[in-house]
């Protein structure tokens, strides 16, 4: 039944009770009255039976809606924690691989070479003062400060890359090997100065 409808044989009784007619089976005043009150009551019984299943259908969404919101997060910390141990095992297995090149570095290129190395500075360095020209005696002598100054860098280096611990590897073993290119770079330099 349309409300407006509802609203006029609910009007229609209000009116037939101040106007004295009686509720009776079987007149026609007394069926208007009996279906006004049976349709007031069946629209009572209808809007709090909507207003509680409203707010039943509310409650099971709101537990819905938190379930959800709690499986979310719990699938965003296990994927968080995925892509952590995934990231630590790529970084050991990096750190891995570059020790195992460093060692064979240090193996196959310093510790063969780097006791030659030095031994050359130190008889290079003696040469020096039989250079006649004074622009390449100086320029020499430059060259033998600095390369003695990198004898105890480089062998640091070489130490800290034998016995790593802790730190950043990587670093360490690029400046290890740039400091020993530039080594060698400068002492073919210092060998061009001095008289053949």
């Amino acid at each position: 039944m349309k409300i407006s409808n509802l609203l006029m044989v609910v009007g229609a009784a209000a009116l037939l009770s101040l106007t004295g007619c009686e509720r009776k089976e079987g007149t026609t005043a007394g069926n208007l009255v009996n279906k006004a009150t049976d349709a007031t009551k069946s629209a009572a019984d209808s809007a709090a039976k909507t207003a509680s299943d409203a707010a039943k259908t509310a409650s099971d969404g709101a537990a819905k809606a938190a379930e959800a919101t709690k499986d979310a997060a719990n699938q965003a910390a296990d994927a968080t924690k995925d892509a952590a141990a995934k990231v630590t095992d790529a970084a050991k297995e990096g750190l891995a691989k570059l020790q195992a090149e460093s060692k064979k570095w240090l193996d196959e290129t310093v510790t063969k070479q780097w006791p030659e190395m030095k031994k050359g500075l130190d008889d290079v360095a003696k040469k020096v003062g039989s250079i006649t020209d004074a622009g390449k005696k100086t320029q020499a002598e430059g060259l033998v400060k600095d390369l003695q100054a990198k004898v105890p860098a480089m062998e640091k280096l070489v130490g800290e890359l034998t016995n790593f611990k802790d730190g950043d590897f990587s670093k360490i073993f690029t400046e290890a090997k740039n400091l020993w290119d530039s080594f060698g770079l400068k002492m073919t330099d210092l060998k061009k100065l001095l008289p053949a």
